[in-house]
């Protein structure tokens, strides 16, 4: 089978048909749904999870699961009066299984008119092995927190799996994106984030965001 199935929860998969091969071990991640470790002056605005099966000739081969954190800085903590500052965080997971695996996982954070990125997680990679890694941020309102605000982080620790990850803005649609390249069937998990701002003479529009993954069966 060759063909792209769509879901109503913004979850995307494509799967290619290829030789058959055992589904490994399930491997201890971070799940979409933990609460990143968080200080200082950032505060929960708003959070949104979602979860999807994928199936193929009636069995589960994978479930995509997402959770989208919006933080807010607080203003009376920085000196900025023409702009608000926060934190935009997206944590997935990309569970394969039936000799299904992973090849192509993309994450991410759709960003509306008028918002700027001053600063984003994690760093691009290349992976030779399996590494616990921790995405942080330390958000500090684009430099205009003042000497008197608290010392504030955001950060989520997770597992890679090789090969290559990649983090960047598409400045023409404001997305921030997480791209990861493999070829694995072990729970995969993704921590990314940017520090965002925007205009604070107006409620800000919604963040949305996005979950593609590929399927390759086969052996991983």
């Amino acid at each position: 089978m060759s063909g792209r199935i769509w879901t109503k929860l913004g979850l995307a998969v494509v799967v290619a048909a290829v030789a058959i091969a055992p589904a490994g071990a399930a491997t201890k991640q971070m799940d979409a749904t933990d609460d990143p470790e968080m200080s200082g002056e950032l505060e929960l605005a708003s959070e949104n999870c979602q979860t999807k099966n994928v199936r193929h000739d009636g069995s589960i081969i994978a479930k995509g699961k997402t959770c989208l954190r919006i933080y807010s800085y607080d203003p009376g903590a920085e000196t900025d009066t023409e702009r608000n500052y926060g934190v935009a965080w997206l944590q997935s997971n990309v569970n394969s299984r039936l000799g299904w695996c992973a090849a192509r996982v993309v994450s991410d954070i759709d960003l509306p008119e008028g918002f700027e990125v001053e600063a984003r997680a994690p760093r691009a990679m290349d992976l030779k092995r399996r590494k616990v890694y921790e995405t942080a941020l330390a958000p500090n309102a684009g430099g205009n927190a003042m000497e008197t605000a608290e010392e504030t982080s955001i950060k989520q620790t997770q597992v890679l799996y090789p090969r290559l990850l990649r983090m960047r803005i598409l400045a023409e649609t404001n997305i921030v994106r997480l791209k990861w390249r493999g070829l694995r069937n072990e729970k995969l998990g993704f921590a990314s984030g940017a520090e965002v701002s925007w205009s604070s003479d107006a409620e800000p529009d919604p963040v949305s965001y996005r979950l593609n993954y590929r399927l390759q069966r086969g052996d991983c």
